[in-house]
């Protein structure tokens, strides 16, 4: 009895643990993109402007 139950126990926490780990991916990836996710967007974006500005510069600077 004792061992059924261990293994109840242990398969119930697989479960809650398959359970929780998508919901966490999922669900806030849904609701908060426009008041979380946008200064991450932003800062993305404007990294990978910059980015692209300063090799341009430095392009420019060498070849030039």
């Amino acid at each position: 009895l004792v061992l059924t139950n261990e293994k109840k126990e242990r398969v119930a926490q697989r479960t809650s643990q398959s359970h929780d780990l998508p919901d966490p991916i999922s669900l806030p990836s849904i609701p908060p993109p426009p008041t979380q996710d946008l200064p991450a967007i932003v800062y993305g974006i404007a990294g990978v402007v910059g980015g692209i500005i300063v090799g341009a510069l430095l392009s420019f600077l060498f070849f030039a």
